[in-house]
């Protein structure tokens, strides 16, 4: 797999691509509104998530053994060490440098957690800004204390539980976007960056996921924003039985389309039939 954290070269690089832009060939059923109106109930998603989730807002989240605030020169320092020699801006070489560092590959599940928690606006770039407000979120002011609060963290982000796990979710989709008029993410994009924000805690259907998206070719041109966020849902919902998937909820139709080609692929005879709440499934985790 692809450095999803660094992949994009030169974040500030011209338009996104023809793929990206293009509409996304998903559809969706509005034969009814259960689907939709769960995702209406979730915070507002405008492209501005990463200014939306406040550290205010991780109540749930614990900093073992940090009970006292980051030094504010230390961090500064620590950001010197990895900026630019010309630019106040930690690049990708600079986060290379700072994975090694932390002992952790560039597409570790806790480097995106650090991005989040810097609240970072394009791939493979800090500001001192986003740097600094992340590492005080954190309590965190050398590698050391940064290694620790990273896995402490990381450690509370389960996908199919966690309440601040969710916005997580949602701002990955537009950290991952390329520029402001960027609507939807690539196939291949959507599909690295899924495999990392479902790392913590693999559910079983993502590998048919990834797999139903490869085989389908150009078929499926783009992951729109919607579908992001309704697929945490899904996997919320399905993860370990489909038979929990009701085609009559304002699924997008890709989603109808998945669970027909796994069907088939598995000579599983699905009943149609809405969630009954067994494995604890009822409730969906939102913040």
């Amino acid at each position: 797999m692809g450095n999803v954290c660094c992949s994009h070269g030169d974040p500030k690089r011209g338009s996104p691509p023809a793929q990206s832009q293009a509409s996304s060939a998903e559809n969706v059923n509005h034969s009814s509104t259960t689907a939709h109106t769960i995702l209406e109930q979730q915070p507002a998603d405008n492209g501005q998530c990463a200014k939306v989730c406040t550290h205010s807002q991780k109540s749930t989240i614990e900093l073992k053994g940090r009970s006292h605030s980051a030094n504010g020169a230390m961090i500064g320092d620590l950001f010197n060490k990895y900026k630019s020699p010309d630019q106040d801006i930690i690049e990708a070489e600079g986060i290379c440098q700072l994975c090694e560092d932390l002992e952790l590959e560039a597409d570790d599940f806790r480097i995106l957690v650090l991005a989040w928690y810097c609240q970072a606006s394009q791939m493979c770039q800090f500001t001192r800004e986003e740097f600094t407000n992340g590492l005080l979120g954190l309590k965190a002011d050398s590698i050391s204390s940064l290694k620790t609060a990273l896995q402490d963290v990381s450690s509370q982000l389960k996908p199919l539980t966690s309440i601040d796990y969710h916005s997580l979710y949602k701002w990955a989709f537009s950290f991952a976007l390329e520029s402001e008029t960027q609507r939807t993410l690539s196939v291949e994009m959507a599909s690295q960056l899924w495999k990392v924000v479902f790392s913590p805690d693999e559910p079983p259907i993502l590998d048919f996921w990834l797999n139903f998206l490869e085989s389908s070719g150009d078929s499926v041109r783009g992951i729109s924003r919607d579908t992001w966020n309704l697929f945490l849902i899904f996997v919320r919902r399905c993860a370990h039985d489909l038979s929990t998937y009701d085609e009559t909820e304002a699924w997008p139709s890709l989603f109808d389309d998945f669970v027909h080609f796994h069907n088939d692929q598995t000579n599983q005879n699905c009943s149609k039939t809405s969630w009954d709440g067994t494995g604890g499934g009822n409730v969906i985790s939102s913040p």
